[in-house]
């Protein structure tokens, strides 16, 4: 009964576990200012701004695909491009905030103006698929 218990709470993210947090975890915490366990839009544009590595407001390809894969480690080139190409809502070859608006709808799954962890980490996981 108490394995089947501590299942269920580990099942629920309830215990903590050995692992460390996923970086895309690591991610979305960073731009969580208010520590409220959700993104508004201005906390969402922050987790765009974590590819940004020239601090110019635009983040290129190149940025996002060297941040994703070298440094965050989330995955393989493709994935990243996959991701970037699906996020350029105005194919100007750049994630600035003018595509933050229609992203941030995408990821925003119950329309409540908010982005739970769940909704950031299942929508990431969705925008990699080929």
């Amino acid at each position: 009964m108490v394995i089947r218990i501590l299942c269920l709470l580990c099942l629920l993210g309830l215990t903590s576990t050995s692992e460390p947090p996923s970086p895309v975890i690591k991610v979305f915490d960073k731009a969580d200012r208010d520590s409220s366990g959700s993104l508004d839009s201005k906390e969402f544009l922050l987790a765009l701004n974590a590819f940004d590595k020239s601090g110019d407001g635009k983040v290129t390809e190149a940025e996002f695909v060297y941040r994703w894969v070298v440094v965050n480690q989330f995955g393989p080139e493709e994935e990243a491009k996959n991701i970037f190409l699906r996020s350029d809502s105005n194919d100007d070859s750049t994630l600035t905030k003018a595509d933050m608006t229609p992203l941030f709808e995408r990821f925003d799954k119950d329309d409540d103006n908010k982005v739970s962890l769940n909704e950031f980490l299942t929508t990431f996981h969705q925008l990699a698929l080929p």
